[in-house]
């Protein structure tokens, strides 16, 4: 019995050492072929005395990282020095975050090579309409047919072709202050429209509006300023005028299709006392001199660049010289679109180098029945793409004996026509 568990003992400890024996011989391959072969790297598993070690040939860039291989070299020193197993985890570790990092940068390199799709441009939608007066006349329709309801004007004012119900901007000329505040101190031909019309004209669609025009300053400055502060807190944007000379000059920017369309606007026809000062609310006036340093300041800010004004002799189709001299000015100085009020008619359309200019588009909303010509007028219908005009249409603008604007998208006059005609 002694004698056999001291022969045991003995197998026993043969075993041990040449079990130890070859896992050092084993290591010291492996870690030689490690070290020293320098060919494309390659993860395997081998299994040395039943322990599961991770190793891998790698290039030999591997072995110049200082970390890598003062952490080798330790673990290689234990393993002489106690006969303790080399850090295989701290091996596997290293080799896992290496491959993950040349992985990294494998997919890095590949999506920089690889080609991404440009976004086409989005197309934006913007109408344009004429002279908008909600007082006198129109207003005892709205009260005689209406029952006091301004949404009664826009009954026919239909937009079939916007799938939501509106463009991306929707601007016609505000003829004169609306407000209920101030006096008037204009002639018989004075005008203040009804606060109470403000919901109506963004349910319409509006979101800007000018402001710079001769009936501006109908009922003083405080109807005037009382006008800025209602158009703003419901979501209008007002067009050339302002609290002071500085957000009068400011242009407005409505945000579409990742384009910024910015608007500036101007009177040539008064009234001057309303020029908007350095700490008094206003208008800005039509000089040469002052459209040429705004208009081309706001071109810098904005993609495209509309520019308004109230310009033109009344009720006559032709075109004046000087409107034609402020056009291509604005144009010259950056502006890509043109659009003018106060005839209360139709004037033409013209092409000047890059900008398009509708001179006039008559009446809107008016009770100006005298003449069949105050009775219609047009909506300019533009398309811009990738900051440039991309299409237009004129459309035909009815008012009918109630004052209401009537529209037909569907009857509209060639793209080249430079004249609204019968």
């Amino acid at each position: 019995m002694p004698h056999d568990y001291h022969e045991r003992e003995k197998r026993g400890k043969v075993f041990s050492s040449v079990l130890w024996s070859l896992f050092a011989v084993s290591f010291g391959i492996l870690s030689g072929i490690f070290v020293s072969l320098g060919a494309k790297h390659y993860v395997a598993y081998y299994q040395v005395v039943g322990v599961e070690v991770l190793t891998a040939l790698s290039d030999s860039d591997s072995f110049s990282d200082s970390s890598f291989s003062s952490s080798f070299s330790a673990s290689i020193g234990a393993f002489r020095e106690n006969g303790f197993p080399f850090d295989f985890a701290w091996l596997a570790s290293f080799l896992q975050s290496k491959k993950e990092k040349e992985n990294k940068e494998k997919v890095a390199i590949s999506f920089s090579q690889k080609e991404i799709p440009k976004e086409e441009p989005k197309k934006i939608t913007l109408l344009f309409v004429g002279d908008i007066m909600l007082d006198r006349g129109v207003k005892s329709s709205v009260q005689k047919n209406g029952k006091g309801d301004f949404g009664f004007l826009f009954e026919n004012f239909l937009l079939p072709e916007f799938p939501e119900g509106f463009p991306d901007v929707l601007y016609g000329n505000l003829e004169g202050p609306l407000s209920d505040k101030g006096e008037n101190v204009g002639s018989m031909y004075s005008f203040r429209m009804s606060p109470e019309a403000l919901p109506t004209l963004v349910k319409a669609g509006f979101n800007v509006l000018g402001v710079a025009n001769n009936h501006a300053g109908d009922w003083g400055r405080e109807a005037f300023e009382d006008t800025l502060g209602r158009l703003t807190g419901i979501g209008i944007l007002p067009v050339g005028g302002g609290e002071n000379r500085e957000s009068a000059e400011e242009v407005s920017v409505v945000k579409a299709g990742g384009m910024k369309v910015g608007f500036v606007g101007f009177s040539d026809v008064g009234p001057k006392w309303l020029e908007a000062k350095e700490e008094s609310a206003g208008i800005l006036l039509a000089s040469e001199e002052e459209v040429r340093r705004v208009v081309g300041e706001a071109s810098k800010k904005v993609d495209v660049l509309v520019v308004i004004f109230h310009f033109g002799e009344e009720y006559q189709k032709k075109v004046s010289d000087r409107q034609k001299l402020l056009a291509h000015m604005a144009v010259d100085a950056g502006a890509l679109l043109v659009v003018g009020a106060h005839p209360h008619v139709v004037q033409e359309i013209e092409e000047y180098k890059n900008g398009l200019i509708a001179y006039s588009l008559g009446n809107f909303i008016f009770d100006q029945t005298f003449s069949s010509e105050t009775m219609k007028g047009g909506m300019l219908e533009v398309h811009l793409q990738d900051r440039g005009v991309v299409s237009h249409t004129l459309h035909s603008v009815v008012i009918d004996t109630m004052f209401r604007p009537e529209i037909s998208l569907k009857k509209f006059l060639p793209e080249d026509s430079k004249v609204l005609t019968e």
